[in-house]
């Protein structure tokens, strides 16, 4: 039931003749500009390019070139500068060696933080469990053996 003072909206904004809203593009950062990082940042001066999102920063003990960005690309040292910055993206992405994603994880929103100690944790389970079955398995075979 709608309440009585509430406004109602028409169902298809096309058909009132009105445009719908535009969407807010998705701001996106960059950490690690090299390696791997470059076709990361190709990537995404095409869709830039394209419409679906706006590069606002990058992070890189050793910055990209002069004119690789657009003008309104902020540059950091690191991801703890940017998080720092106001330049407020609503998605980080790391190419950056990947022994230093948990470490730079650490840094981010709780979320990922979490999501990056389930993710370790359930790395060294898988460890010890391909560790223990090895362990039984050549037990076994010994056994066999004798």
């Amino acid at each position: 039931m709608i309440p009585q003072h509430a406004p109602t909206a028409p169902a298809n904004p096309a058909a009132a003749g009105e445009s719908p809203a535009p969407a807010a593009l998705p701001r996106l950062a960059l950490v690690g500009v090299h390696g791997f990082g470059e076709r990361h940042l190709a990537n995404l001066a095409r869709l830039e390019a394209a419409g679906v999102l706006h590069l606002v920063a990058v992070a890189d003990p050793h910055p990209p070139e002069q004119g690789t960005l657009g003008g309104s690309v902020a540059v950091f040292d690191s991801l703890d500068q940017l998080l720092a910055s106001e330049s407020a993206p609503d998605v980080i992405i790391l190419a950056t060696p990947i022994q230093t994603h948990a470490p730079l994880a650490l840094a981010g929103a709780s979320e990922i933080r979490q999501a990056s100690a389930a993710f370790n944790a359930m790395q060294a389970r898988i460890r010890q469990y391909i560790f223990q079955r090895t362990q039984m398995l050549a037990a076994i075979t010994h056994d066999l053996q004798t």
